[in-house]
């Protein structure tokens, strides 16, 4: 198998449909794990029906506690057990559109992990305010600054790993719960002297439904470069 897509859901059913028949227009070698973190609409039932229909389609209904990162957690778990080359990150809402899937493919080889980027060549972020804009390129530069990583999009959930690779990170130790989660896979990376790089990506504002970003997730983003660091000094001292 060359390529597994894991897809976190939480209430995503306007979209969903529509992203898979993207995906698979597209034609590759891809299966695609959709982890459903008990959404209270019919997200998961509606990746049930389309399953029944194509083989390539996965689906994990998770119980436990919501967690966006333990999301991630299970999906690579999943993906890693179909033993593929690539393994992706990617978003429900659309907003990480499916035909950039072969530039991530066609950079893979020879490196670990390809960051799909907002912020290189340009802003390239449609239907956004400015205020949140700017927050998002300030939270990229107080994260890149604070741990001196050479990147300019660190917040992307738009990724694909080379599935060795991501096998050697120990999930069980991640600090984050949140989207800061990406944040600190992007970091363990580096410190591993993994080999990284951005492509270009357009992002496009979600059409239907609701951000999960909230009050908390954004303070646990805030406060995650520094416990990064703090647990990276303990970890040298040991």
């Amino acid at each position: 198998m060359e390529t597994v897509i894991v897809i976190p859901t939480y209430n995503e059913e306007e979209n969903i449909k529509k992203l898979l028949a993207e995906i698979f227009s597209l034609n590759m070698d891809i299966d695609v794990v959709v982890v459903d973190d008990s959404s209270p609409d019919k997200t998961a039932d509606i990746v049930e029906q389309l399953k029944m229909s194509n083989q390539r389609i996965h689906l994990i209904r998770r119980n436990r506690q919501k967690s966006f990162a333990a999301s991630y957690q299970d999906g690579f778990e999943y993906a890693q057990s179909m033993r593929p080359k690539y393994i992706f990150q990617m978003d429900a809402d659309l907003s990480h559109p499916s035909k950039f899937i072969p530039d991530f493919l066609k950079n893979i080889a020879g490196n670990d992990l390809i960051i799909g980027s907002r912020y290189i060549k340009g802003i390239r972020v449609i239907n956004w305010s400015i205020k949140r804009l700017a927050m998002s390129l300030f939270a990229n530069r107080y994260i890149k600054y604070v741990l001196s990583l050479p990147f300019e999009d660190c917040t992307s959930g738009f990724r694909c790993w080379d599935a060795r690779a991501l096998s050697n990170i120990c999930m069980n130790h991640m600090s984050s719960n949140g989207y800061a989660f990406l944040v600190e896979m992007v970091y363990i990376a580096h410190k591993n002297k993994y080999t990284i790089k951005e492509i270009p990506i357009v992002f496009v504002e979600r059409n239907f439904g609701v951000s999960k970003m909230s009050f908390n997730l954004i303070i646990e983003s805030t406060l995650l470069p520094w416990k990064l660091l703090l647990k990276n000094i303990i970890r040298r001292q040991k």
